[in-house]
């Protein structure tokens, strides 16, 4: 299911857990930060790429405050989220696909 969300808009916050390959909560005590990066579904040009909020390290939690410009093109993007550990070692979740987010126009 897409995350959905208005052209322009700030809010709502995109909100994820993280679960690793044994579908447990990940523990992001170790990790240095948590960054999104966003794409095009039909061009693949990259949209985006910054960090977002750990809310609770023990539970995998997080979100993505959005910027007015992230959400001033409307249309149809993949995301992934990037964990950058405190070893230097980088894991995407999810690894085999992509969540999938859709910026609807704004009438006004």
């Amino acid at each position: 299911m897409a995350f959905v969300i208005k052209e322009n808009d700030t809010l709502p916050n995109l909100p994820f857990q993280l679960f690793g390959p044994d579908n447990l909560p990940l523990d992001l005590s170790a990790a240095t930060s948590v960054s999104i990066a966003v794409r095009g579904k039909d061009t693949g040009t990259l949209l985006f790429k910054k960090v977002c909020d750990i809310v609770d390290e023990e539970n995998g939690l997080g979100e993505y405050d959005w910027d007015a410009e992230d959400t001033a093109l409307p249309g149809a993007y993949s995301y992934e989220l990037e964990i950058l550990w405190n070893t230097g070692d980088i894991q995407t979740i999810p690894a085999d696909t992509y969540f999938d987010l859709l910026i609807v126009d704004d009438i006004a």
